[in-house]
This record gives structure tokens, sequence and C-alpha cells, in this order.
């Protein structure tokens, strides 16, 4: 009830929580990149359980719940071909002239394409996903969270540029609003403080894991910052900064390999993760009692 005061839900303060991609044909979209040239990407087709050459256009870099960490993504050597442009599918036609290869790796697999639940592909968008939803969102700015952690994993998609699947080893994206900063946001949703209120409601699996999808993560309190109160925006300012670094540091961590330089990197995460912590309960006025009850949780 208290962190509930003067905040709102976050998706208040969102333009949109949308889930990521089903294309009720993994094996043939999902594709592992062996080899990138200019124009073309060498890539390993489970499908077809062959190698296939590729125009680079249409294939997206995409991220499963495993490569999103808190503040970080993974790399990831896997792409997903997305027969789209700002949300529609691309015609025939102009699929066609434009990407020829991948037009043709597509045919390779029309017959499964087609009979997709129950022959309901059987027409002219055969190449289509089913589930076609919040397609012109994936290369926005966006916060991503696995579906799935332990603990909160929220990083940020600053250049719009990592596409999703969704389900139970996918996520969600967040889009906030123009009025909300998203690197406050992240302070906020990679917060200890917000992590414990969500376990409080979410769904709790084997292994200690719990859900991040919309239907939980949509309550969360947001605190609204007072601009007009110098320290209110003080605090929300110093928490984007530290944001930034912790942006900038995890980017580091993940450029080196295991040594003494990588654990000072390490250790200074720690403690920006902590000053983070420390700002986020002033926000909401937790006590030093309450902030006990949390550590216990």
């Amino acid at each position: 009830e208290k962190l509930a005061r003067n905040s709102e839900p976050l998706e208040e303060v969102t333009e949109r929580i949308f889930q990521g991609l089903k294309t009720s044909a993994d094996k043939i979209y999902i594709l592992d990149v062996r080899t990138r040239k200019k124009a073309t990407v060498t890539v390993f087709s489970r499908q077809l359980d062959k190698e296939v050459e590729l125009e680079v256009e249409p294939l997206k870099p995409l991220i499963k719940g495993g490569q999103m960490r808190r503040y970080s993504i993974e790399n990831s050597e896997r792409v997903v071909l997305f027969p789209y442009n700002n949300g529609r599918l691309i015609g025939k036609k102009e699929f066609q002239e434009k990407y020829p290869l991948c037009w043709a790796y597509l045919n390779e697999n029309k017959k499964y394409l087609e009979n997709r639940e129950d022959g309901k592909m059987k027409n002219d968008q055969w190449y289509a996903y089913i589930y076609p939803k919040s397609l012109d969102k994936f290369d926005l700015k966006k916060i991503i969270t696995p579906d799935l952690a332990a603990s909160a994993s929220y990083c940020f998609d600053e250049e719009g540029v990592f596409y999703f699947s969704g389900g139970a080893a996918g996520g969600y994206g967040i889009l906030p609003k123009e009025s909300a900063n998203p690197k406050y946001l992240l302070a906020l949703l990679n917060s200890r403080l917000l992590d414990w209120h969500h376990h409080q409601s979410s769904t709790t699996f084997r292994g200690g894991y719990f859900s991040y999808e919309s239907r939980f993560i949509k309550h969360l309190p947001i605190r609204t910052i007072d601009f007009k109160n110098p320290s209110e925006k003080g605090v929300h300012d110093k928490l984007i900064l530290l944001v930034d670094r912790m942006l900038e540091l995890n980017k580091k961590k993940n450029s080196m390999p295991p040594s003494a330089e990588r654990e000072r990197v390490e250790r200074e995460i720690a403690v920006t993760d902590e000053r983070i912590d420390e700002l986020v309960y002033g926000l909401y006025g937790v006590t030093e009692e309450e902030r006990k009850v949390i550590g216990k949780a």
C-alpha cells in the first residue's frame, strides 16, 4: 500500500507492454548464423537440417530469455526471418523480387507452412506468421524482460534492433510513454524494492523462477516525480546517470575474458546497483525496518 502512494501502475506510463514473436514455425523462421557477408548471411535451418544463404535485410537479430540480463543484452548468433515491413506482410511479388534467396527458402518449406493450424494458411499469405501481433513495435527503443527469471532482468534496447520470441523461453517488450524516461523506469524495475513487490504477486515456478508476464508486471507501482520539486528531480536525474553507468559497465564486462580487471568491473557493477537500490528506497520512503523485511524475502 505504501509503494502505491504517489505512484502509477507501469501500464499507465507505457504505450504498450507486448509479447515476443510467435511464428508457429520456429524451426523455419529462427536460424543460426554461420558466416556473414555484406549482403547475405549463411545460416543453419533446423527444419531442413542444412545451411542456406539468405539476404541479410529480412533477417533480424533474435534474442531469447537467456540473453536478456540485468542492464545487458548478450550477443546472439540467431536471427529471425521477418517477412514484414512496418508490421505489414511484404507482398509476394515484392518479396520475390527483393529477396529471391529468402523466397526460395520459404518455398522449400511451403508445404509445412501451408499446413499450419489444420491448413489455415492455405492462401496467398502462407508465409506469414499465424499470430502477427505488435509486429511494428520490435524496431523501436524498448525495455525487454524475459518471460521467466529468478530475479529482475530488465534490459534496454536503445537502438531498437533486437527482436525476441514469445512464450516460456521468450520475453516482453515495454514501450515507455514520451513523458517517462526509459532509464528511470529501468532503474525502478531492476531495483530490489520493485522486484520484492513483484515476487509477492507473480506466479512462482520450480527452481525459484518467477513469471514476468505482462499480467504481473503491468501493476508495478512506478513512482511519479514532481519535477518542480528540486529534491525529487535530483533523485530522478541521479538514477538516470547511474543507469547509464550500469549499461556502460555491463557492456565492458561482456567484452572481457575472465581476469582481475573483469572482477574489478563486476565489483563496480555491484556497488552501482546498491546505490540505485538506496535511491529507490528513499524515493518510495521505505524505512530501515521495512528494508530488513525486504532483505529477508
